[in-house]
C-alpha cells in the first residue's frame, strides 16, 4: 500500500504470506520430536548396522510432509524537503518457518537424512540521503540485515546405535551492516560520470557445538568458543557515458572488489571419519581483490545500420590457504552489428570470444593430479548469435533468434572438457483489435556437456560421460481491456518439457556405452484473470492458476527410507503435483 503527496512524501506499508510445498511426496521418518532440535527414536527400536536390519523401521515411520512459510512486513517512507534534498527509510522483516532435511547425520560408514526445523527471523533496514541538482547527484545510504535463527543446533538418536547421540549445528545468527556513498556529474560532450564506494562488515559469533564423543588419543577440546568471524567487504566503481559525437556513444567502466577475512585461524579435529586427534584441519577464511574494466563503443554507420564493440577483463586475486590458483585472468571481445534492411525488418549479427588463464594450478592433496575444477580452468568460450524482428504493421510483430556457444576447457584432462549450448526463440505478438493483445513463444534449449575421469587416479582417463539435456518451452495467452469500461480479462498458458540423457563410456579396452534412464519433466501452467473497475479509485481483481508438475528422476523414484543400506533415508519421491490456487484482491487509489 503506498500513499502520500506526489513531491513532497510517500508512506509505504506491505504484508506478505508465501506458504511452499517442496513438493516431495511421501516424506517419512522414524523420529519422534519432528519440529523441535531433539529427535528421539520411538519405543522398542531395533538397532542394526543397515536399514534392512532395522526391522522395526516400516512400523515407526510417520509421514512428515516438507513445507514451509515465509512472512515479510515492509514500512517505510521517502520525504523531500529543501527542494533538493530527499530522504528514505524502509524496515523489513521476515519470518520463515517450517522444516527442511539435514544430511548430516554420519557416523562413520552409517548416515541418516534428518527432518531440521527452520526458525528464521530477518530484519533489514534501509536509509538513504540523497541531494540533487540538474548536474550533480550525491547520495550516503545505510543498510543493515540481522538474521537470528530460533535453533542453534539440531540434536538426534543414532539409528544404527541409539545409546549415541550426535549433534549438528545449524546456520549461524549473523549480521551484516553497510555504508555506501553514490554520486553522478553531467560532464560536457553529453556526458556522464557516476561512482560508487562501499564499505561492510559481516560477523558471526555463534558458539560452536562441542566435538561429538570419539574415543581418540586426545581430549576432544574446541580450540575456541565461537568462530569470531568478521569480514570486511569493499567496492568501488567508476562509470562514464559518453556522446561526443552524434553518431558515436562511447562508455567505460572500471569496478573493484575486495573480500578481506579477519577470522582467526584455528586448528580443529575433523569428526565422522576416525577418532579425534588423527585428522587435523584448520578453517580456511576467504579473502579475495576482484579487478573489472569494461569498454563499450556505438557508431551508426548510417541512419538503418550501426556497429557496437566492447571489452571486458576480469581479474581475481585469491588469499587464502589451499587456493587452487592464487589468480585468475578473463579477456572477452564482443562485436555487434545491427541493421534495418526495410522499414519494417530488424536484422542484428552478434558475436564474442573470451579466453581465462591464469597461475599455475595447485591440486588439492588426495586429488587427481589432472582434475581441474571449472570455475577456476583455463577456457575458451565463443558465442555467436542472430535475431530478425518484422513489424509489417501496427498489429503484428514476429521475433526470431539464435544463438550458440561453446566452452572449451583446453588444459583438463579430468573434469568438465567441453560444453556447447545452442538456443532458439520464435514470439509472435498480435493485435486483432485495439483492446485485445494475444501473444504465442517458443524456445528451445540444447545443453551439451563432457566430463572425463579416472578411477585409477592418473591423468589418462578411463571413462567419459555425455551430458544431453533439452528444454522446450512454449507460451501463448491474450489480454482484452475495456469491456464495457469497466472489465479487463486475460489468460496466460506456459508448458515446458525437458529431457536430460546421460551416457557413460569406458574408455578401458573392450569397455562399453552405459546409457542411464532418462530424466524427464513436465510443467504446465495456466493463469485465467479478470479486473473490475468499480469505481474510478477502487478495481477489484480475480485470479485462477493451476499447475501441474511431473518428473521421471531414476536416482530418486520409488526410493524408500530403507533403499540404501547404509543410509536411512527421508523417502523422498521425484516432485509430481498439481495446485489449484484462487485469490482475490482490491486495488485502492487515493
Amino acid at each position: 500500500m503506498r500513499t502520500g503527496n506526489q513531491g513532497w512524501y510517500e508512506v509505504r506499508l506491505g504484508w506478505q504470506e508465501i506458504p511452499r510445498w517442496l513438493g516431495y511426496g511421501g516424506t517419512q521418518t522414524p523420529f519422534l520430536g519432528v519440529g523441535s532440535d531433539f529427535l528421539t527414536l520411538p519405543e522398542g527400536w531395533v538397532k542394526a548396522n543397515t536399514t534392512s536390519g532395522m526391522t522395526a523401521l516400516q512400523d515407526s515411520l510417520v509421514a512428515e510432509p516438507l513445507k514451509q512459510k515465509r512472512k515479510i512486513f515492509d514500512a517505510g517512507a521517502t520525504m523531500k524537503f529543501l527542494s533538493n534534498w530527499t530522504y528514505r527509510i524502509d524496515y523489513q522483516k521476515q519470518k520463515k518457518d517450517g522444516m527442511r532435511t539435514l544430511d548430516e547425520g554420519l557416523y562413520f560408514s552409517n548416515a541418516s537424512i534428518l527432518p531440521t526445523p527452520i526458525d528464521y527471523t530477518t530484519d533489514l533496514f534501509d536509509t538513504a540521503l540523497t541531494w540533487a541538482n540538474k548536474r550533480a547527484q550525491v547520495e550516503i545510504g545505510f543498510i543493515s540485515s540481522k538474521f537470528d535463527n530460533g535453533y542453534s543446533s539440531l540434536t538426534w538418536q543414532n539409528p544404527f546405535n541409539p545409546a549415541n547421540t550426535s549433534s549438528q549445528a545449524l546456520a549461524p545468527d549473523n549480521e551484516l551492516h553497510r555504508l555506501t556513498l553514490t554520486g553522478g556529474y553531467l560532464l560536457p560532450y553529453k556526458s556522464r560520470v557516476t561512482g560508487i564506494l562501499s564499505v561492510g562488515r559481516m560477523t558471526q559469533n555463534e558458539n560452536f557445538e562441542p566435538y561429538a564423543f570419539v574415543p581418540g588419543p586426545v581430549d576432544p577440546a574446541l580450540p575456541r568458543d565461537s568462530l569470531d568471524g568478521e569480514v570486511w567487504l569493499t567496492t568501488a566503481q567508476l562509470k562514464l557515458l559518453s556522446r561526443p559525437m552524434r553518431r558515436l556513444r562511447l562508455d567505460a567502466a572500471l569496478r573493484y572488489d575486495e573480500r578481506n577475512s579477519d577470522t582467526p585461524v584455528d586448528t580443529y579435529e575433523f569428526v565422522g571419519r576416525g577418532p579425534i586427534g588423527t585428522q587435523a584441519v584448520e578453517n580456511n577464511p576467504l579473502s579475495y581483490k576482484r579487478y573489472q574494466a569494461d569498454l563499450g563503443a556505438k557508431y551508426r554507420i548510417r541512419p538503418n545500420m550501426s556497429l557496437l564493440g566492447g571489452y571486458e577483463y576480469d581479474r581475481m586475486s585469491r588469499d587464502y590457504q589451499d587456493a587452487e590458483r592464487d589468480r585468475t585472468e578473463e579477456n572477452t571481445l564482443s562485436a555487434k552489428w545491427k541493421l534495418q534492411p526495410h522499414a519494417t525488418v530488424n536484422l542484428a549479427l552478434y558475436a564474442e570470444a573470451g579466453r581465462r588463464d591464469g597461475s599455475n594450478y595447485r591440486v588439492p592433496e588426495g586429488e587427481n593430479p589432472a582434475l581441474r575444477k571449472y570455475y577456476l580452468a583455463d577456457r575458451d568460450r565463443t558465442r555467436v548469435g542472430t535475431s530478425v524482428d518484422y513489424l509489417p504493421n501496427d498489429t503484428l510483430s514476429i521475433a526470431a533468434g539464435a544463438t550458440y556457444s561453446k566452452d572449451d576447457y583446453r588444459n583438463s584432462e579430468i573434469g568438465l572438457t567441453d560444453a556447447t549450448q545452442p538456443t532458439y526463440t520464435l514470439e509472435v505478438s498480435f493485435r486483432p483489435r485495439q483492446n485485445t493483445t494475444t501473444y504465442a513463444s517458443f524456445t528451445r534449449e540444447e545443453i551439451r556437456s563432457r566430463q572425463a575421469g579416472s578411477e585409477a587416479g592418473t591423468a589418462t582417463p578411463d571413462w567419459k560421460a555425455d551430458f544431453d539435456d533439452t528444454v522446450n518451452t512454449y507460451g501463448a495467452g491474450a489480454k482484452i481491456t475495456g469491456i464495457r469500461a469497466k472489465w479487463d480479462v486475460g489468460a496466460d498458458l506456459v508448458y515446458t518439457d525437458s529431457t536430460g540423457d546421460i551416457d557413460m563410456k569406458n574408455l578401458v579396452p573392450g569397455g562399453e556405452v552405459t546409457p542411464y534412464p532418462d530424466l524427464k519433466t513436465e510443467l504446465t501452467s495456466v493463469k485465467l484473470w479478470t479486473l473490475y473497475h468499480y469505481r474510478k479509485d477502487l478495481a477489484l481483481r480475480l485470479t485462477y492458476w493451476y499447475e501441474k508438475y511431473s518428473a521421471d528422476n531414476w536416482a530418486l523414484d520409488n526410493l524408500q527410507p530403507n533403499s540404501v543400506p547404509g543410509l536411512l533415508l527421508f523417502g523422498e519421491d521425484t516432485q509430481d503435483y498439481d495446485v489449484h490456487a484462487v485469490s482475490a484482491s482490491a486495488v485502492f487509489q487515493f
